[in-house]
């Protein structure tokens, strides 16, 4: 089954690829916006532990306003909400539901990445879905059983239930066209509960599931990849109703191509700066900007941007960046090797 994961759908935004390729910054197509440095759980391997640690409290909501007016009339199309966690928000009096509102009120889509323990009192203001454009709602669930949750999150037994209990009413709420689903970090400590996890995902009737590693310990032992991801493939044949994404295996070293894509998605930590890429994100050398004091139509596209833009080749990157695939498509297109004009 195709999945929301597919890079294909860079090819949707071919007049921007075309102008990343004759050498132009060109606008986002979606803003990655981490409302905030604050959380309610500790998951193990939390690459914005920095921002947790380093007490980094929300982005102002003057500085957001001000972002999603500039990004929207810049071409920006959809905004991804995550954090530290996006539903404890607040800022002047806002929470999401009002960041969610400011963001369609300027036609963008909106899409939510949370850990879904404290969903549960936002669901009711989700009663108007098409007034919200959301799109989908992603819950980080990295585990089959409470007792795995509990040890892996840093919270109580009781928090799976409670989490479990909010996406079956996120299920009852959502129109068709909004997908729910979860998230899978496979770690030494998870990877045996994977078909836990996919049968849950089937009982709740969920539409998606992400399977990803753990880049932020690096600590898995070295078969585990291929371990998890033949059990994976074997459990996802059972459930062909949902669209299971498999990114637990990293591909061969070296064979990811030259980073051309990070303009495509502009990532916004909650410490007001812009970040290359998520995969970057929190490294000095790869931010720019303050969005509290400067506006990010100035911003994007400076020559900060750009000289971090030209020494991206010698970044530390994952070899399992969501940005390989729609960097892949657009090799392809500069080099031919799809033969553009022979469908």
């Amino acid at each position: 089954m195709t999945t929301p994961y597919s890079s294909d759908k860079a090819f949707l935004h071919a007049d921007r690829i075309k102008r990343l390729l004759g050498g132009e910054i060109t606008p986002p197509v979606t803003m990655d916006l981490w409302l905030t440095g604050r959380c309610n759980q500790a998951c193990k391997w939390c690459v914005r532990e920095t921002y947790r640690a380093g007490g980094q409290g929300d982005l102002p909501w003057l500085a957001l306003e001000r972002l999603i007016k500039d990004s929207a009339g810049m071409g920006l199309r959809g905004v991804v909400f995550s954090g530290g966690e996006p539903t404890i928000y607040q800022s002047d009096g806002h929470g999401l539901i009002d960041a969610m509102l400011l963001c369609t009120s300027y036609g963008l889509d909106v899409g939510l990445i949370t850990n879904g323990a404290a969903l549960g009192p936002l669901i009711p203001k989700f009663d108007d879905f098409n007034l919200l454009k959301l799109k989908f709602v992603r819950v980080s669930l990295d585990a089959g059983t409470s007792k795995t949750y509990a040890a892996l999150h840093t919270v109580p037994d009781t928090a799976f239930k409670i989490v479990l209990d909010n996406l079956f009413k996120l299920m009852l709420e959502c129109p068709p066209d909004c997908s729910i689903g979860i998230s899978y970090v496979v770690t030494n400590d998870n990877w045996r509960e994977i078909p836990q996890a996919i049968a849950i995902a089937a009982d709740v009737g969920l539409d998606t599931v992400l399977f990803r590693t753990d880049v932020g310990r690096g600590d898995a032992h070295p078969g585990l990849p291929r371990v998890a991801s033949v059990l994976l493939e074997q459990e996802a044949a059972k459930h062909p109703e949902i669209a299971i994404a498999n990114r637990i295996e990293e591909p061969p070293p070296g064979s990811a191509p030259a980073c051309r894509a990070t303009p495509l998605v502009a990532v916004v930590s909650p410490d007001a700066k812009l970040n290359v890429c998520c995969s970057l994100a929190g490294r000095p050398e790869y931010q720019w900007g303050d969005l509290r004091t400067e506006r990010f139509k100035e911003l994007w596209g400076c020559q900060r941007h750009q000289d971090i833009l030209a020494k991206l080749a010698e970044a530390p990157c994952p070899a399992t960046c969501r940005m390989i695939g729609y960097n892949k498509a657009i090799q392809a297109v500069k080099e031919d090797s799809i033969h553009q004009n022979i469908l």
